[in-house]
């Protein structure tokens, strides 16, 4: 189901005629979405952003769109923007993180999960994960020491520092800790 939200609080004043084209465009969309003819709504959905650019929603259901055409550049792309344009909707920051997994864009998951982590340092687990997956074994180092230098590590943190010295060939780091 599309997202439908108001996002006019954002937008810059507009004319009766720009809103009456944006309902009209906007309408268009949905029942192409209803009619399952995707690139249809993906049309009149990019219409409805030349009306209102900074609506959030409109880039949430484009990417919503994309990515039942299985299209991940362009699903994330637009989930990026709608992301970008209301950081504090923490749904769209999952639709993000979730549709990056799914197409294995590990690169942009870590991204998302980086900004959870400074939120809530709970999603550390789940951050270092995508680091391995990565391979940026300084990203680790350089979180659990930050970490460390606040909390005593756990011993999975530990070793997970002790592998990332490892992977990086710091012998003499590892026999120090």
């Amino acid at each position: 189901m599309m997202m439908i939200c108001s996002q006019l609080s954002s937008q810059t004043p507009s004319t009766p005629a720009q809103d009456s084209l944006y309902d009209e465009n906007y309408h268009q969309a949905m029942e192409k979405v209803a009619a399952g003819n995707v690139p249809s709504a993906i049309f009149y959905l990019k219409e409805c952003i030349k009306i209102r650019p900074t609506a959030a929603s409109l880039y949430y259901d484009l990417a919503r769109m994309y990515d039942r055409l299985q299209d991940a550049t362009q699903t994330l792309y637009y989930a990026r923007k709608a992301y970008a344009l209301s950081p504090s909707n923490l749904w769209w920051e999952e639709y993000l993180l979730s549709t990056a997994i799914k197409y294995k864009k590990y690169e942009e998951a870590e991204n998302v999960m980086e900004e959870r982590y400074k939120r809530d340092g709970r999603f550390l687990d789940e951050l270092l994960g995508l680091y391995v997956i990565n391979k940026h074994w300084d990203s680790i180092i350089t979180t659990l020491t930050a970490r460390e230098e606040e909390n005593e590590l756990t011993p999975k943190e530990f070793h997970s520092l002790l592998e990332a010295y490892t992977q990086k060939g710091e012998y003499k780091t590892i026999i120090k800790r």
